[in-house]
Parts: structure tokens; C-alpha cells; sequence
């Protein structure tokens, strides 16, 4: 493997016409694995670039974009009329993908997503298994362990959805719990493109929705899956992923308990070993 890669950036029309900002990471050398990474609520794919090169310097393409109402993607902040807003770009995306890669009938496609992105990689895996040759899971979104707060503002969201959609009620990210890395905190907040308001009522209530959805179709994951969670997750539900893990009939498959670490594994201390572990699972789904 080498260090040569080529970065390029670009963007797409959604079906509804909202432009969206895409990255790819190609490899010098012929490459095996094609990666489509979804990044969490609140961030953009930019963010990931460390990961992205090191994963694309092992021989592996590597493509991303904002989703919606993210990043440099067009779309009003935090917000959606529908989960399927999500996973419909997704789709575009992937046939974009897959016309890049035609004269590759070899390459194996892996869709992988942290937070959020991780609840719409598994969703559209299960949504159509037939287009995927493997999932990876880093911290997903697949439920929240939720505080009396939160089960306060649920038994009114169905309320505020009708009246006020886009009001403002729930903050993004708790950044106490996000890492125990103080430089990437800083980083986070000092990165301009990140959204630090609060989530939006329709947005919330789609999210929702789309881990109730997923229960119904999680039964067509039968490709290889990888799942890591942190143990001292206090952002989204480890013991939703290790649900997951138990549910899906894939029997090729791990789950990754990361001791103390908190959401944003990706940036955690241990971060390095967790990259280390996905990149050998991509070689390996390259040789199946």
C-alpha cells in the first residue's frame, strides 16, 4: 500500500433539488473496497479527513457527503420533512458510486456510519441487502438511553411536530460526554461548520421514526457487520447496538464493547486501535 491518494470534492441534486457536497478519496493503486461513510446530526464529512486518509492509504476508495442541512450542503439547518430525505440521497449517491466504479465489477461495497449515520447505514443496508457487501457501525444511532427530560419532551413531541415543526428544543450533542479528547472538544467548537443549536421538532421526531422502521427490516441483514460501541456511551445506546448485534441474522458478524470510552470513538484516546480494527474487517471483506 502507499501514501498516494487523490482527494476530490463535488456535489449532487437531491430529488428535491438541494444541492449536496460530496468527498472521495481514490487510491493511486486499484483498490478492492469501496467505503461510503455518514457522518452524525450536526457535523459534516470534512471533519473525518484523518480517517479518510488513513483508511484510503490501505487501498481503500473512500466517499462521503453532507448530508442535508449539514456542512457545505444546501437545506435549512436541522431539519427534514421525513427520514427518507436521509436515505434517499443516500441512494442517489450510491448509483453515482457505482457508475464511477462500472468498470470495477469486482470492488465490494461497504456502507458505514458514526451517530446518525450509523442508524442510516443499517437502514439502508436492510432497506435493499442486495447493493452491500458489508456494514460498519461506529456508535450508532439505534437508540438513546433517555433521561426524564427527554421522556417529558416526548409525550409532547407528537404535539409540537403538528404545531411548531422546526422549533428548536433539544440540544445536539452534549459535548461532556462526547470525548474525553480536550483537543478535539476544542476543535469541535472552534470548527465553523459544525451546528451547535438545538435539534429541530421534525428532525427528532424523523429520527425517531427511522429507529422504529429499522426494527421491521433489520431481519434483512444478512451481510457482514461490524459494531463498535463505547461502553460510557451517555449520547446514544450501546445497549441498543448489542441489541442489534443479537437481532440481525448476519452470521458474520462483531460487536465491539469499548471500555470507558465515551460517543466519538473516532476521537477517543484509543481512536487509533478502532481505526486499526475497521481498516483489517475492510481487507478482510476485500477477500471474501
Amino acid at each position: 500500500m502507499g501514501d498516494s491518494f487523490t482527494l476530490m470534492e463535488g456535489s449532487f441534486a437531491s430529488g428535491r433539488g438541494i444541492k449536496l457536497y460530496t468527498r472521495k478519496y481514490i487510491p493511486a493503486s486499484s483498490y478492492s473496497v469501496v467505503f461510503l461513510f455518514l457522518h452524525g446530526v450536526g457535523e459534516h464529512c470534512t471533519r473525518f479527513h484523518d480517517t479518510f486518509s488513513t483508511i484510503t492509504k490501505q487501498g481503500i476508495a473512500v466517499y462521503a457527503l453532507d448530508h442535508q442541512g449539514h456542512g457545505k450542503s444546501e437545506g435549512a439547518r436541522f431539519d427534514c420533512r421525513s427520514f427518507e430525505e436521509f436515505t434517499d440521497d443516500i441512494f442517489t449517491y450510491n448509483d453515482i458510486i457505482r457508475r464511477e466504479n462500472a468498470s470495477n465489477p469486482q470492488v465490494k461495497y461497504v456502507v458505514a456510519g458514526f451517530s446518525l449515520g450509523g442508524l442510516l447505514a443499517v437502514y439502508v443496508a436492510a432497506l435493499k441487502p442486495d447493493l452491500w457487501d458489508g456494514i460498519v457501525l461506529h456508535a450508532p444511532a439505534l437508540g438513546l438511553d433517555k433521561s426524564w427530560l427527554m421522556q417529558f419532551q416526548g409525550l409532547f413531541a407528537p404535539i409540537l411536530e403538528f404545531l411548531v415543526p422546526t422549533w428548536e428544543v433539544v440540544r445536539a450533542i452534549n459535548l461532556e460526554y462526547a470525548s474525553r479528547n480536550k483537543a478535539y472538544i476544542e476543535d469541535l467548537l472552534n470548527d465553523s461548520m459544525m451546528n451547535h443549536n438545538p435539534l429541530r421538532v421534525r428532525l427528532i421526531r424523523s429520527i425517531e421514526r427511522g429507529m422504529k422502521k429499522l426494527k421491521k427490516i433489520q431481519n434483512n441483514v444478512k451481510m457482514p457487520v461490524q459494531i463498535f460501541h463505547g461502553d460510557a456511551d451517555k449520547l446514544t445506546s450501546p445497549i441498543s447496538s448489542k441489541q442489534l448485534f443479537d437481532a440481525i441474522p448476519s452470521t458474520h458478524k462483531t460487536f465491539a464493547s469499548l471500555p470507558g470510552q465515551y460517543h466519538c470513538i473516532l476521537d477517543e484516546p484509543e481512536a487509533a486501535a478502532t481505526l486499526v480494527a475497521t481498516i483489517d474487517w475492510l481487507k478482510a471483506i476485500s477477500k471474501s
